[in-house]
């Protein structure tokens, strides 16, 4: 019996070795688990810095007045509520909030607490449609730039304020045709400067320099008439037709100052 055992015993074994050669019995290799990969909870930021365009949401939900219509600059602020955890709420410069960037945007957010400590400045546009009655609007973030080149964007949207201020007048005497064009110099060197100037509008209309070197002409002043050259970069930004004339007006008052 005992023989019989080992015979019986050997056999199974055999059997065994010559199936796993065959593949009937799975192979089980002896390899330890593989644990599990840690997860970060840390911040999710942006690799390429730079000015974000955002849709604005939520503007229908504000008690937004006339006034808040139109461009604007203000603060893109962290915020934290029920309905989005990484929310991050736009107001105007009033202080009025005036919508969201679309919700869930960890990136923005964690970028924005992280390199601005919450608080950015902002600049963009809402407009209510005159069919439809729905608002509309963009935000422009400069996200993550630094602080030198944020100063400049700050700086910019002043002097378009500024210029735009006295544009908008119903009449515009010289003097303040020249301020304009000033303030435009200072736009261009600041943006001249910047790494990045997406969504930044600042071209001065074509008619101004025309109807300046117009009104100096009809006046006689012929001396500011040649200051006006000093704007030459801003004149041949124009159609050949307008700096042409622009140009030749400049030459008449030359030829006055000379006689």
């Amino acid at each position: 019996m005992y023989i019989l055992a080992l015979l019986i015993i050997a056999f199974i074994l055999y059997q065994f070795v010559v199936n796993q050669r065959k593949g009937l019995v799975p192979y089980r290799p002896n390899i330890e688990p593989k644990k599990d990969n840690y997860i970060s909870d840390g911040p999710t930021l942006y690799k390429l810095k730079g000015i974000k365009r955002f849709d604005l949401r939520g503007i229908q939900y504000r008690s937004l007045l006339p006034i808040d219509e139109g461009q604007f600059v203000g603060i893109a602020k962290c915020d934290y509520n029920s309905h989005d955890q990484y929310a991050v709420a736009i107001f105007n410069e009033r202080n009025v909030h005036i919508g969201f960037v679309p919700k869930g945007n960890k990136r923005l957010h964690d970028s924005l607490s992280q390199w601005h400590g919450g608080n950015l400045f902002v600049w963009g546009g809402i407009e209510q449609d005159s069919y439809d009655k729905k608002w509309r609007g963009e935000v422009y973030i400069p996200i993550g730039l630094s602080s030198d080149q944020i100063e400049k964007l700050e700086e910019i949207f002043s002097l378009l304020r500024n210029r735009d201020n006295i544009l908008n007048k119903d009449s515009i005497s010289s003097e303040e045709y020249f301020t304009i064009l000033d303030f435009q110099q200072g736009i261009i060197n600041n943006v001249s400067h910047l790494k990045d100037s997406t969504g930044i509008y600042f071209e001065l209309p074509s008619r101004i320099l025309s109807t300046l070197s117009k009104q100096l002409e009809t006046e006689r002043d012929w001396t500011r008439l040649i200051v006006l050259e000093n704007h030459i970069n801003l004149i041949e930004k124009l159609n050949d037709k307008y700096a042409g004339a622009i140009k030749k007006r400049i030459i008449k008052a030359k030829a006055n100052i000379s006689t």
